[in-house]
């Protein structure tokens, strides 16, 4: 984890998924420094993503246990609550295309509560992110994420663009 302190906000970098997802999300403060992943190519005004609080499950334990990259985990599509999106776009940065996601004040509450009960529930514990009836991650997160701005690395089934697109139809 790298955590950099500035005068209008903290940045919080954490790598989230499993070896082969490569999943990423940085959480950024209200009032980030300005830094950016670079220019925007794919922007969506609205959308949503859902988020749940789960956990991890063996294979075939329970008809919800999904297999999302690589994991299972228990997917109950009533556990999902919905995070109102202002704004997402694919950024470029050196390690490849970003989704920069701005959440609604709504959205961002929604975010933060869940993380907060990954964070504290354990190491079985997941945040998973669904976007138009899609999982698309399941992640670890180690301490609250605060603030109403991530960044996601897409895995290896969801490109940048598709998930832009997923976050503005859902």
């Amino acid at each position: 984890m790298t955590q950099r302190n500035g005068e209008k906000g903290t940045r919080l970098s954490r790598a989230l998924a499993g070896a082969a997802a490569g999943l990423l999300i940085v959480a950024l403060s209200a009032c980030s420094t300005g830094e950016d992943a670079g220019e925007p190519t794919a922007v969506t005004r609205g959308g949503s993503l859902d988020i749940a609080v789960s956990q991890t499950c063996t294979e075939n334990s329970e008809p919800q246990c999904t297999l999302v990259n690589g994991e299972y985990v228990l997917v109950i599509p009533s556990d999902f609550t919905r995070a109102g999106v202002e704004s997402g776009a694919v950024a470029s940065s050196p390690q490849g295309d970003l989704v920069d996601v701005r959440f609604d004040a709504d959205g961002a509450a929604v975010l933060q509560s869940a993380s907060a009960a990954v964070a504290s529930a354990g190491s079985d514990a997941r945040l998973v992110l669904r976007a138009d009836n899609q999982v698309f991650a399941a992640l670890t997160v180690p301490e609250a994420l605060e603030g109403d701005e991530v960044q996601i690395a897409p895995s290896s089934t969801v490109s940048a663009e598709q998930l832009v697109e997923l976050i503005r139809s859902n």
